[in-house]
């Protein structure tokens, strides 16, 4: 194993164990070698990076001619990251995507890309309107190749940089997140008074307290129960949260599914008993996104088509089926 395979796995390790950068199975990272992409596999979480082989070797002429030709070059039976061709597309030998909670909280704005102009000043940046992951955005990208971005603000979706070397693109990844850094705004919950909804069985507490952040002030909870902001919140949430006031019952007639998580306006948030690992990172990404968007923002939420596309979509049920633990 070369030295600079060994400092990505490292450096996602590193990433990974964030949950402000990556959440569960979101997230991927790669490294060019030669003739071969060295990519993380579907449905592995960055932050195992050192304990599991997890990076696949991919065909990288192979890929780059046909963005869906990314089967690995050695016996493994795991799937490379969806994200596969996007990684195979930049220059770059090192490429880092995340779904940095900073990031998607200017994302998901509607006059995100003008904010961020003056805070990404002076790094070459692009801004890529919401597509449906996998090779549709490498098409959108491949179209915005002009200035040679290293950083790539990904709306309603998160954040890619890219640079040469495994310490430069951690270097990259920290400017970013300085410069795009919010302060959050942290309100305390009520457990005792969601204790009351977790008699049945049904709901339990949220592994991560900042969850409740998502119920603690009106316009927290409008948002999450409109819809969905960005593709792992659909996959792993749903395509809204539930709340006391429309019942279980209204969620059910609204999105024809059960809900995985539960708003009790004032308190906090519940979570399914039976919720996966997943789901437990994506409330948690959830609350720390919305204490970072200002009420007074103008959100932009997935529309139902591209919502029903990704929950019925083949390649998010195999990385679903990976996080049910």
């Amino acid at each position: 194993m070369s030295p600079e395979l060994i400092a990505l796995k490292r450096f996602s390790a590193k990433v990974g164990c964030d949950l402000t950068l990556t959440q569960g199975a979101g997230g991927n990272t790669s490294l060019k070698q030669d003739d071969v992409l060295w990519v993380k596999a579907s449905g592995k979480w960055l932050a195992n990076a050192e304990r599991e082989e997890m990076f696949l070797p991919i065909d990288l002429a192979r890929v780059r001619a046909d963005p869906t030709a990314a089967a690995p070059l050695n016996q493994s039976t795991l799937r490379a990251s969806i994200e596969t061709s996007f990684h195979a597309l930049l220059p770059q030998k090192v490429v880092v995507h995340v779904h940095s909670v900073n990031t998607l909280a200017w994302a998901v704005q509607r006059d995100g890309e003008q904010k961020l102009t003056t805070l990404l000043e002076g790094l070459p940046w692009a801004w890529i309107p919401y597509i449906r992951p996998g090779p549709p955005l490498t098409k959108l990208m491949s179209q915005h190749l002009q200035g040679a971005p290293v950083v790539w603000v990904l709306a309603n979706h998160g954040l890619i940089v890219a640079a040469d070397t495994v310490a430069e693109a951690d270097a990259l990844l920290y400017e970013v997140e300085r410069r795009l850094a919010i302060v959050p705004d942290h309100l305390p919950s009520n457990e005792a008074a969601l204790a009351t909804y977790c008699r049945d069985g049904q709901w339990k507490l949220p592994k991560y307290a900042v969850a409740h952040q998502t119920a603690l002030t009106d316009d927290r909870v409008q948002r999450a129960a409109q819809g969905s902001l960005y593709p792992d919140q659909t996959v792993f949430i749903g395509p809204a949260c539930a709340t006391i006031s429309s019942g279980l019952t209204g969620y059910y007639e609204q999105w024809r599914m059960d809900a995985k998580a539960l708003l009790v306006p004032g308190a906090g948030l519940l979570i399914a008993a039976d919720a996966s690992a997943g789901a437990e990172e994506m409330v948690a990404c959830l609350g720390l996104v919305l204490q970072r968007l200002h009420q007074s923002s103008d959100v932009v939420f997935l529309d139902h088509e591209e919502v029903y596309g990704l929950m019925n979509w083949d390649a998010e049920k195999y990385r679903q089926g990976l996080t049910r633990n």
